[in-house]
């Protein structure tokens, strides 16, 4: 049986830099669109540019805020590739 997941875990998001380093945040409940723009914002400021973000279709990754945000970068600052949202394979 498989267990039931609440919004009282612990969620976690990360990315990796073609220099293999490995940016990790991890936090108590349900991570949301505000998040991922903050974690976005920070690593255009520590790592630079052209960031690759890569992502699959998670609610998460869609909203109002971060997307407002990624009109105030140029398209060459950040790559966007979006994963089908059923792509198991993947």
């Amino acid at each position: 049986m498989r267990p039931l997941l609440r919004r009282d875990h612990l969620s976690a998001i990360s990315d990796l830099t073609p220099t293999a380093n490995l940016y990790a945040h991890v936090q108590p409940g349900a991570l949301d669109n505000g998040d991922v723009t903050l974690l976005v914002q920070h690593q255009v400021e520590q790592i630079g540019c052209p960031l690759w973000l890569i992502w699959d279709g998670a609610s998460i990754h869609h909203g109002e805020e971060l997307d407002r945000y990624l009109l105030q970068v140029r398209p060459e600052q950040i790559l966007l590739e979006r994963l089908p949202a059923d792509a198991p394979e993947l």
